[in-house]
């Protein structure tokens, strides 16, 4: 796999010049605009997506939980996958699936490597099972919840399809059980993305645009792990479609961190792939702190963001497994670089860890760097437990901004904080190009953190 001339990531390294101010301490976040496929606008709206799902087999785990080995279900590494069509799957259809699976397949083994298990795997056709995706590894199953269309091509139910494939590829493992879905939906779905980026021009295969999601990646964050982190899998949040978009961001960020082939500049995958593969023979179950391991072991010492790997990938709020149970609100901006909305997310956590939507008022305050209320406004979130403030049309005056989310649930106030940049005219980042974007922010000890202006230096 070459790099393609029309992709070229934009790789930035900041740096705080040191305030003298010993009673703060300097934060920061950045955006990262790259280059890629062509930003539609459906692509920033997040709406309902068809969502997806693996199912390892469960015979991978029915060893007793205290004995240190389990059993090895098949081949580690150097595997090969088969398609073949169940009856439920319709016969018209069947060219055109394998038709992309002939496409696909050679693409994801030079980004992730082979196979980890020697598997036929069957495609079926299930509409109840709508809108989740599943690959089950008991049966080596393709469970797909639609169809495509009967005449040209489908870019989602593509993505869809090239995303469960890649769960096959893990086939004889099984990530981090128990401890959430980060780790196989977030290099699964960032392999998709890769997918689709190197057969920009052959096949139009879009869902989750990693463009969008890499803009979104610290504001997202920023809400923390309280609001992201928590539950065995992704069919327990809010917002799924949101945590795959989270999760892919984190890998795709790793991958192009710490990828070494100028040939192959995804390659990262395929070497933890790899690692992975070498210490799976005696036990293929990775929790979560033996998959940090990998990560560590794959990096070999390089850095992201001035962090071990692993340790980043820790400090990742979405990685976080063990969190509060409880009332949660969470705020993020719309366009992060010019807000148009301001959106927010209220929900229950269980003590199992599912998410209960609550329909909650919430008041929004924004502030610039100079502590004034610039935009008030409240509104009431949905049945769904989210909702948004729309702004005016007129961009925020240039400069960094803190948003205030306040509620008020069972008596008690809850309040919820991010941040957001204006380039003072409606300019949205789409594609690469040499401008660092992004809002220095200020910790005093006492209170919240709030923009503030400091010296910036770069280098690419």
């Amino acid at each position: 796999m070459k790099l393609r001339n029309n992709f070229k990531p934009l790789i930035v390294f900041l740096i705080i010049v040191s305030l003298t101010l010993s009673a703060y301490q300097t934060r920061y976040f950045i955006f990262v605009p790259i280059s890629g496929y062509s930003n539609e606008n459906s692509n920033e709206l997040f709406i309902s997506t068809p969502l997806c799902a693996v199912i390892p087999d469960s015979n991978i785990l029915t060893t007793e939980t205290f004995q240190q080995t389990h059993p090895v279900l098949g081949a580690i590494g150097e595997g090969d996958i088969t398609l073949v069509y169940d009856s439920s799957f319709p016969v018209d259809r069947r060219g055109y699936a394998q038709e992309l699976f002939d496409l696909v397949y050679p693409e994801i083994k030079s980004i992730y490597g082979d196979p980890s298990n020697i598997i036929t795997v069957t495609l079926s056709y299930d509409p109840d099972s709508y809108p989740w995706n599943f690959y089950y590894g008991a049966t080596n199953t393709i469970i797909m919840s639609q169809l495509p269309l009967s005449i040209g091509t489908s870019p989602s139910w593509d993505a869809v399809f090239t995303h469960e494939l890649i769960h096959a590829f893990h086939d004889a493992l099984y990530l981090t059980p128990g401890e959430g879905s980060w780790a196989e939906e977030g290099m699964t779905e960032a392999a998709t993305q890769i997918v689709a980026m190197n057969l920009q021009g052959r096949r139009d295969i879009v869902l989750r645009d990693p463009v969008v999601n890499l803009k979104y990646y610290d504001v997202w964050s920023f809400m923390g792990k309280d609001v992201l982190g928590g539950g065995p899998d992704f069919t327990y949040k809010l917002v799924p479609d949101l945590h795959y978009r989270i999760s892919s961001a984190m890998f795709f960020i790793l991958t192009t961190e710490l990828s070494s082939n100028p040939s192959n500049p995804y390659d990262f995958l395929s070497q933890l792939n790899n690692q992975i593969y070498s210490q799976a023979s005696s036990n293929p179950i990775f929790s979560d702190d033996r998959f940090k391991l990998m990560i560590r072991q794959s990096a070999a010492g390089r850095l992201v963001e001035g962090q071990l790997a692993d340790v980043w990938i820790g400090n990742q709020p979405v990685t976080s497994g063990f969190v509060e149970s409880g009332f949660q609100i969470g705020v993020y901006p719309y366009r992060p670089e010019n807000p148009t909305q301001i959106r927010v997310l209220t929900f229950l956590r269980l003590s199992d860890a599912r998410e209960i939507p609550l329909s909650e008022e919430v008041n929004i305050r924004i502030i610039d760097s100079e502590e004034n209320t610039i935009r008030t406004g409240a509104f009431v979130t949905g049945s769904d437990g989210t909702g948004y403030l729309e702004l005016d049309s007129t961009p925020l005056p240039l400069g960094g901004y803190q948003i205030i989310a306040t509620t008020n649930f069972n008596g008690i106030e809850y309040e919820a904080r991010n941040y957001a940049f204006s380039q003072g005219e409606s300019i949205l980042i789409e594609q690469a190009d040499n401008s660092l974007y992004g809002v220095t922010l200020m910790n005093p000890v006492d209170r919240y953190p709030a923009a503030y202006p400091c010296l910036v230096e770069q280098s690419i």
